[in-house]
């Protein structure tokens, strides 16, 4: 369903695991890394990507895990790059500590701009209110300074005090000389 609604569309998988242990069997690997038609991310034990990426999916666990949400999730994915979540209600909680999908559901609840669209059995897929321009211009002069890594962008989302907020590389993320960019 998610390569046919949007091919390029990001989509996160939750709850984070450390394997595919599922009540239906252990897969070890993820069965979306041979299944999906549409790139996604799942913070597993081992993650696959930048300490940034990692960060700023425990910060989207840490939001969902005891079902409190937030009012600027949404938003927070957005800005991100995820247009969908996928909820899997089949994880196995007794090999793993994933919160109850019942915790995570409450939370995408009370999360604004987050909509269940579909679902098929155990799992559940949900939008997320596309709220951020992919691009835009703003004078350097109006882009506030924040310190902090990615996380630290929900909170400040949370207080509305990111309103010109944009995404900026840092030095650590510049590429490199033989690096090439599209």
């Amino acid at each position: 369903w998610l390569g046919d609604e949007d091919p390029h569309a990001r989509t996160l998988l939750l709850p984070a695991t450390g394997f595919g242990d599922y009540t239906w069997g252990r897969t070890i690997d993820e069965p979306a890394q041979a299944l999906a038609r549409a790139p996604w991310a799942v913070r597993s034990q081992i993650p696959l990507g930048s300490e940034g990426n990692t960060r700023l999916m425990d910060a989207v666990e840490d939001a969902l895990g005891d079902g409190r949400g937030s009012p600027a999730l949404a938003d927070f994915l957005s800005r991100a790059g995820y247009r969908f979540l996928l909820l899997r209600g089949d994880i196995d909680r007794q090999t793993g500590n994933a919160p109850p999908a019942e915790v995570i559901r409450a939370g995408l609840a009370r999360s604004a701009g987050i909509e269940r669209v579909r679902a098929f059995g155990p799992l559940e897929i949900y939008q997320v209110a596309d709220r951020v321009p992919r691009v835009s211009v703003v004078a350097a002069s109006a882009v506030p300074t924040v310190s902090g890594g990615p996380e630290s962008l929900l909170p400040l989302l949370e207080s509305d005090a990111a309103g010109g907020i944009r995404s900026r590389r840092g030095p650590a993320d510049a590429p490199s000389a033989r690096s090439t960019s599209a």
